[in-house]
């Protein structure tokens, strides 16, 4: 994608691999609302941090009919370590 997007517009379709195995995509999604972050590199400090924070405020955002997603370039080992991680500081992952 050559076009930047503005906070609040339609994500593009997207089919990607899931770090426990099988593939999500937008379609998974539809009829909620879904927050797309993205983070460079897993198992970081800050990235851990910032999916920490997201994991903490997922039940607040499920009542409200809305989704979490993470995205990383990473390969799968990197986003399980990372979910491994969340779920060791007793934290859900969302």
């Amino acid at each position: 994608m050559s076009s930047q997007l503005e906070a609040g517009s339609p994500a593009p379709d997207f089919t990607l691999p899931r770090d426990g195995g099988g593939q999500v995509s937008l379609d998974d999604f539809r009829g909620r609302k879904l927050v797309l972050y993205f983070y460079p590199r897993a198992d970081t400090p800050g990235c851990t941090k910032e999916a920490v924070a997201f994991s903490q405020v997922a039940p607040e955002f499920a009542k409200a009919n809305t989704a979490i997603l993470g995205v990383s370039a990473d390969r799968r080992e990197g986003s399980r370590c990372l979910q491994t991680k969340i779920r060791s500081l007793d934290r859900p992952c969302g």
